[in-house]
C-alpha cells in the first residue's frame, strides 16, 4: 500500500501531475508512466542508459524489510521493448515471439518424437512430461484471449459464445491437447456429453468396481479407476470443441482419422470411446460413425460397441425396450428420478435448470454424488459391460497389429 501511495502520489519537478503506475506480481515490481519524465522518488537517470532506483523508492523497500536486486533492476523505455513477467507491454500485454517460437518447437519435437527439451537448473533435459509444455500453451492462449478484443467486444463474444484468438496459436494449443488426449492417453478415455455423466460414471465403476476389473482395481480397500474422462472445461469446449453435446462429437469422429496423420509420433496405446445418449440428439454422431465403421448406427441397433479405426470407438447407452430412445439418466431407478429439490422436479433436459425444475448438473452433484454409496447402479452395468468389450477388443487389434510387425520385421 505504500508503494502504491507512494507512485500515486510522485510528481515530476516540472510538472504537478500524477505520473506513475504501480503494479506487482509477487516480488516483481513495476513503475511506469506515459509521460516524458518518470519523478526522481522512483528512479534516477545518473549517466547515459544507466538508470538506478530512486531514494525514496528504495527506502520504502527496504523500510518493509526487503533488499532490492540490482541485476534484475532496469529501465525501459518507450523505443525498447518493454516486458514485465515475461509479457510484452509496449502497446498491450502480448506474448514475446522469440517465447512463442520456442513453445511451438517443443509442441513439434513431441508430435514428431514424443519428447522434447526444456531447461532446468542443471541444463538441458529432454523429457515426455506434458504438463510444463500445456502450461506454456495455456498462458500463450488466454493472454492472447484478452488482448486481442476490448473489454466490451469480449464480454458480447463472451455471451455469444464467438471468443476469437489468432489463428496459430489456437491451432497449435487444439493439436497439443488431440496429442495429449487421443494420440498418447495415458488410460482409456472416455469423451462424454457433459459434465454430469462423469460423476454418474465415476460412481458406477466405484459401486460396481469388482464386475469390470478392466475399468478400476481394488487396493488396500481403495478403488483405483483404470479409465479417465475428457472432463467438459471452457478450454476444451472452445479450443477443442468437446463437452457441450454430440455436435463436437460428431466432429472429432468425422476428422479423427485425418488429425491423426498429422503426427510422426503416435503410439495411439489406448483407446478413446465417445459415449453418446441413444436419442435424436445422437443423430449427427450416428451419422459420423456409420460412414467410419461400416455399419448402420440408429436407435434400434444394438451392438456393444462400434469400432471407427485407429484407436476410436463409439459405445451407446444401451437401448430402452423396444428399441426406444434412452440418456443416460434413465438407467438410475426411477425412485431416483423422482427425487425433489426444494420442491422441483428433475428434468434431464436442463443443463442446470429453472425455477420449475432441477436439471443434470445439480441432480449429479446434489443427488448422486452425496448418496452414491446407497444408490443402486445396477442399471449401469450393460453400459459398463460395453466399455469393457471396447477395451478387450482394443487390446486384441494392438496385438495383432504387433504380430505383424515382427512379421514383417523378420529376415
Amino acid at each position: 500500500m505504500r508503494l502504491l501511495a507512494l507512485a500515486r502520489d510522485a510528481r515530476c519537478t516540472y510538472a504537478l501531475m500524477h505520473l506513475c503506475t504501480y503494479a506487482r506480481y509477487a516480488d516483481d515490481l513495476t513503475f511506469s508512466t506515459n509521460e516524458t519524465l518518470i519523478p526522481r522518488e522512483i528512479a534516477v537517470n545518473v549517466h547515459g542508459s544507466e538508470w538506478v532506483v530512486g531514494d525514496k523508492l528504495r527506502s520504502e523497500i527496504e523500510r518493509a524489510g526487503f533488499k532490492l536486486n540490482p541485476s534484475k533492476t532496469r529501465m525501459s523505455l518507450r523505443r525498447s521493448r518493454q516486458t514485465v513477467t515475461g509479457l510484452v507491454v509496449n502497446t498491450k500485454p502480448n506474448i514475446d515471439r522469440d517465447y512463442y517460437r520456442k513453445v511451438r518447437a517443443m509442441c513439434n519435437s513431441v508430435f514428431q518424437t514424443g519428447e522434447y527439451h526444456r531447461r532446468i537448473r542443471d541444463g538441458i533435459e529432454a523429457t515426455n512430461n506434458l504438463h510444463p509444455l500445456e502450461g506454456m500453451l495455456a498462458h500463450i492462449y488466454f493472454v492472447k484471449l484478452r488482448r486481442d478484443r476490448p473489454a466490451k467486444t469480449k464480454k458480447l463474444a463472451v455471451k455469444a459464445g464467438e471468443l476469437h484468438v489468432p489463428r496459430a496459436p489456437v491451432e497449435l494449443y487444439r493439436r497439443f491437447l488431440f496429442y495429449k488426449h487421443f494420440v498418447a492417453p495415458t488410460a482409456t478415455k472416455i469423451v462424454t456429453e457433459g459434465i454430469s455423466d462423469i460423476t454418474y460414471l465415476r460412481c458406477a465403476i466405484r459401486s460396481l468396481a469388482k464386475n469390470f476389473p478392466s475399468l478400476a482395481e481394488e487396493d488396500n480397500g481403495n478403488i483405483i479407476r483404470l479409465i479417465s474422462f475428457l472432463k467438459p472445461t471452457a478450454t476444451t469446449r472452445e479450443v477443442l470443441n468437446l463437452g457441450h453435446g454430440t455436435g463436437g462429437q460428431a466432429s472429432l469422429i468425422a476428422k479423427y482419422s485425418t488429425d491423426l496423420k498429422r503426427y510422426g509420433h503416435k503410439p495411439i496405446d489406448h483407446p478413446v470411446i465417445v459415449l453418446c445418449d441413444n436419442d435424436d440428439g445422437a443423430k449427427t454422431v450416428f451419422k459420423s460413425a456409420s460412414k467410419k465403421c461400416g455399419h448402420t448406427v440408429k436407435l434400434d441397433t444394438s451392438r456393444p460397441f462400434y469400432y471407427l479405426g485407429e484407436n476410436l470407438y463409439l459405445v451407446k447407452i444401451p437401448e430402452g425396450p423396444l428399441y426406444q430412445s434412452r440418456n443416460i439418466e434413465q438407467l438410475f431407478e426411477p425412485a431416483l428420478l423422482a427425487h425433489k429439490i426444494d420442491g422441483k422436479p428433475f428434468d434431464p433436459q436442463k443443463e442446470y435448470g429453472d425455477s420449475t425444475a432441477y436439471g443434470k448438473v445439480i441432480f449429479a452433484d446434489k443427488v448422486v454424488l452425496p448418496n452414491a454409496a446407497s444408490i443402486d447402479f445396477s442399471g449401469f452395468s450393460e453400459l459398463l459391460s460395453r466399455f469393457d468389450q471396447s477395451i478387450t477388443h482394443y487390446r486384441t487389434v494392438k496385438l495383432d497389429e504387433s504380430a505383424k510387425a515382427s512379421t514383417g520385421s523378420s529376415p
